[in-house]
Formats: structure tokens, sequence, C-alpha cells
């Protein structure tokens, strides 16, 4: 299978388990850890997405744009700005998640700095 592929793959099971999780039943700590795992995995699949083939699109909700019709017309976003939004999500992922368990992929991602490599230090310095 084509590596696009699966990241896609990942990208669109994360959005919509995260969406589903908004009106889940399960208490609010459950439901946090959950959504911040898929934040997690979104994040990591655009990271190595950008890394691979540079400007792509960045997708919050697939039904949406299956919905709409959008997907054939959906731009490109540079590649300094999908790193940005990588960072943010692990930022906001981090922020909703028990750290004991969101430690590793932040400490991989953020921690170590690989994700804000390519993120311009004006960027980082305006949030």
């Amino acid at each position: 299978m084509n590596m696009s592929y699966s990241l896609w793959s990942v990208i669109g099971h994360a959005n919509t388990v995260y969406n589903n999780l908004k009106n889940a039943t399960a208490s609010q700590a459950v439901k946090n850890q959950c959504m911040g795992e898929c934040l997690a995995w979104k994040a990591m699949a655009y990271f190595f997405l950008v890394r691979s083939f540079g400007d792509v699109p960045i997708i919050h909700d697939n039904s949406a744009v299956l919905a709409d019709g959008s997907y054939s017309t959906v731009s490109r976003v540079k590649k300094a700005d999908v790193y940005e939004y990588i960072v943010l999500t692990l930022e906001k992922g981090h922020a909703t998640t028990a750290p004991q368990w969101f430690a590793r992929p932040y400490r991989l991602l953020l921690g170590r700095g690989i994700a804000r490599q390519s993120v311009p230090s004006q960027k980082r310095c305006e949030r």
C-alpha cells in the first residue's frame, strides 16, 4: 500500500474518532484521554506526510469534505504552516491528555525540537 494512503487513513480515522468523541457518553476524563490520543496520531501522520511530500492539505473533518464535494479542490498548505499545525495539534493534545501518556510523543516531536526545526522562529514567538 502507498505510504501517503496509509497516513491519510490515520488522519481520517483520527478525525472521525475525535469528532465522534465530542458527543460520546463516556466520562470527560476518558473522552479527553482518547481525544488527546487522536491528536497525537494525527500530528504524527502529518509530520511524516510533510517530511515526505512537503506541502499537504490540512483536513479537519473528513465527513464534511466528502459531503460537500470539496475533496478534489482542497488546497495544499505551505510546509512551514503544516509544521506549525503539528505543533499546535500536539500542544492541544498535551493539554487534554494525562501527562504520563502524552509524554513520549510530545518529547519525540516537540521536546527534542524535531517539528519545531522547520517552524520559523517568528511564528513560535507570536503565540
